[in-house]
Formats: structure tokens, C-alpha cells, sequence
């Protein structure tokens, strides 16, 4: 079937910019990632927002980009948010480094330079967005524990979200209370 055969692509296309790995994680985590590259496959002809929501709660990458279990920060500033997946869907998957002219060219300022999309306040913003989801199924107690067989899109849990408005990119500002779900609609509309 040639529609297929164009899932296929497209999906191993996605694939190239949607990366994750099973390299350090064992054989428990090769089935998951199989179905990773599935549900790129099934997102393949979809919207980009659907497939960034869908990437974002797969538990592949929340184990890849370690926001699975990711916590607010405590108050003794011993727990800080982890930065990875919230530099990642800005660099990688969505905005890139640099703001853009309507013909791609880079948004120069007035010394000429490229205009950044976002610098390190918003990436820790972007981070305490994605506190307080992990794998499905997995109890407050046992919040953030590994689970390396789940498929399931990983679930939110409000005691581990940080409830305090978040600055984003051009000014945004996420006021999610402890909602961390509404907290990423409102990203992934941002983005």
C-alpha cells in the first residue's frame, strides 16, 4: 500500500527530529520505543501540535529527556526542575534558536546580530512547565519511580507541579495553579 509506505517515511522523517534511544536503558525499553515510532507513525499525516503532545507524554521520551518524574522545586533548593525537555521542544522540536523573518531569515537586532528566541530564564521556566508528569498508572508515593514497560502517555500529577506563573518565550506567561495539563495545552498553543 502506498499510503503506507508514506506513513512510513514520514514517520522515520519524524523520527530524525523527535529523537529518542533505548542505548542506555536495557531490553525492557525496546518495546516502548518500538511503539513510540508507532505513534509517530499514526501522527504522521496529523497536526504538529497533536504530534508534540503525543511525543511529549510518551514515556520514551519522558525517559530520554528526563522530564518523566521532573518536580518542582524544593523550597531548600535541593530539587530544581530538570532543564532538558523544556530546552528541547524549543531548540529541536519547535522555535530553534534564533526568531525569524517572514522569508526565514534570520530576525537580526539593531547591532546586527540574530535575535534569540529564548535564553536561560525561559528555559527554566519551560522547565517547571513540565513538572509533575510520569509514567501512567504510578501513585503521589511512588511518583517518579522508573518504569520501563509502560506504553501509556504519561499522567500529570499535581502535588509534583510547580503552581507559580512561568515566563516563556515573547513574554508568555503560563498561570496553571498545580494543573500541569492545562499547563502544557497552554505551552503547546504558545509553540
Amino acid at each position: 500500500n502506498k499510503r503506507d509506505q508514506l506513513r512510513m517515511r514520514m514517520a522515520f522523517a519524524l523520527s530524525e527530529i523527535f529523537v529518542v534511544s533505548d542505548h542506555e536503558s536495557g531490553r525492557a525499553q525496546i518495546p516502548r520505543v518500538a511503539d513510540y515510532q508507532d505513534t509517530l507513525a499514526r501522527g504522521a499525516f496529523g497536526s504538529y501540535r497533536s504530534l508534540l503532545k503525543a511525543v511529549t507524554l510518551h514515556p520514551a521520551m519522558g525517559a530520554y529527556l528526563s522530564h518523566a518524574g521532573n518536580r518542582k522545586a524544593s523550597t531548600d533548593g535541593r530539587i530544581v526542575p530538570d532543564e532538558n525537555y523544556g530546552r528541547e521542544v524549543m531548540q529541536l522540536f519547535s522555535i530553534g534558536l534564533v526568531e525569524r523573518n517572514q522569508d526565514f531569515s534570520p530576525a537580526l537586532d539593531a547591532a546586527g546580530q540574530p535575535v534569540p528566541t529564548y535564553d536561560s530564564a525561559v528555559v527554566a521556566a519551560m522547565s517547571r512547565v513540565f513538572t509533575g508528569w510520569t509514567y501512567a498508572g504510578l501513585s503521589d508515593a511512588n511518583y517518579g519511580r522508573v518504569d520501563a514497560r509502560s506504553y501509556a502517555s504519561m499522567e500529570c500529577h499535581p502535588a509534583f507541579h510547580d503552581d507559580k506563573p512561568k515566563t516563556i518565550f515573547r513574554g508568555i506567561v503560563i498561570n496553571d495553579g498545580s494543573d500541569c495539563a492545562a499547563g502544557l495545552e497552554q505551552v503547546l498553543d504558545a509553540l
